[in-house]
Formats: C-alpha cells, sequence, structure tokens
C-alpha cells in the first residue's frame, strides 16, 4: 500500500472515534500518515482503558 491508500484506510478506521470525541474532520484528514498511527494507538488505548478521562487534543 502506498501513503495515499494507508492514508485512506486509517481515516476510515478513526473518523467514527475523531468525531465521537467532538473534533473537527478537516483537521484529521490534513495529518500525515504517522501522525495518523499514533492517534491509532491512542485511540485504542483509549478503548481498552474507558476510566481514563478524555483528553483535548
Amino acid at each position: 500500500m502506498n501513503d495515499y491508500q494507508t492514508k485512506e484506510v486509517l481515516l476510515g478506521q478513526l473518523s467514527s472515534w475523531w468525531t465521537q470525541n467532538g473534533w473537527r474532520l478537516e483537521t484529521l484528514k490534513a495529518k500525515s500518515v504517522p501522525e495518523l498511527l499514533g492517534i491509532r494507538n491512542r485511540a485504542n488505548a483509549q478503548r481498552y482503558n474507558v476510566s481514563s478521562h478524555r483528553r483535548r487534543a
């Protein structure tokens, strides 16, 4: 997969979580692939640790 495809997949995985947190999709789409990977790691960690308070980006 090239970067564009990777980014599309990541956006697909993250968009619902991102908007649930009240953030704008344009912000997510503007991020680079490494940033998106980091966000995905944080999203996964947050899913497993529900008791943690929600942090603003």
